[in-house]
């Protein structure tokens, strides 16, 4: 799983450079990722952290998509929806920090082909939320109580509220 989404990762880098930026871009961007000690991790351990990066990615290149192109916005929903299923509500901030750029855009009045449909982004925004609670809902009722427990009272609210242990 590594390998396949730091590859596609890769494609995205080519396709998003390329388009903007220029073939000659396109090649450094990959290759800069393939070299440097990131993108070498990322290929050698067994982690979630290349298919996070896979879907942020997908995430940014289907947001560009949408609003330069006017496509449809469905294809990002579903990318922040990988991503928040990969790793949590971090999925959907990282993956929806890209529209902030729209939205300066839109003050400075630099670009009038930017659009935000409303609706798809509420519908989108639901559905984001929607599906991982379910799916922990479930998890937690075929679990006892367990997988909540888990999930948001040890790793999110103790990992991010509680000292952690230094082991000397």
């Amino acid at each position: 799983p590594s390998i396949f989404a730091t590859a596609i990762s890769c494609l995205l880098l080519v396709a998003i450079a390329g388009r903007w930026m220029g073939p000659v871009a396109a090649l450094w961007v990959a290759l800069l990722m393939l070299s440097c000690q990131l993108g070498i991790r990322q290929v050698i351990l067994v982690r979630t952290d290349a298919l996070f990066q896979m879907f942020i990615l997908l995430g940014a290149f289907f947001a560009l998509r949408s609003t330069l192109d006017g496509k449809n916005w469905w294809p990002f929903w579903l990318a922040a929806l990988g991503a928040v299923m990969t790793k949590g509500p971090l999925g959907l901030v990282v993956s929806a920090l890209g529209l902030a750029a729209i939205v300066s855009a839109r003050r400075d009045g630099s670009s009038d082909r930017l659009t935000l449909h409303r609706r798809g982004l509420i519908a989108g925004a639901i559905t984001c939320f929607v599906v991982p609670l379910s799916w922990l809902l479930a998890a937690d009722a075929s679990s006892g109580g367990l997988a909540f427990e888990k999930l948001i009272g040890e790793e999110l609210l103790g990992h991010s509220l509680m000292p952690r242990e230094v082991i000397e």
